[in-house]
């Protein structure tokens, strides 16, 4: 929540922010799901549709970023 909170043009920092390991609590894999899926459901009640856009956006490169990360795994 806190990170759909902040300015659009900060939206990048404040996840790079939430999940730096050097952090002393960076999102773990399971709460990253969940910030994509929020970031996807936030989108589809946002009525200014360039947010949406950017949240739309934010949600795909996570939940891919998951997936590649698993893989590798």
């Amino acid at each position: 929540q806190e990170i759909l909170a902040v300015e659009s043009e900060d939206y990048f920092l404040a996840i790079v922010d939430a999940i730096d390991p050097n952090q002393d609590e960076p999102l773990g894999f399971d709460e990253l799901v969940k910030l994509a899926q929020s970031f996807k459901n936030a989108a589809d009640k946002q009525e200014d549709v360039n947010v949406a856009q950017d949240w739309r956006l934010l949600s795909v490169g996570i939940t891919e970023g998951l997936k590649s990360f698993t893989v590798l795994e």
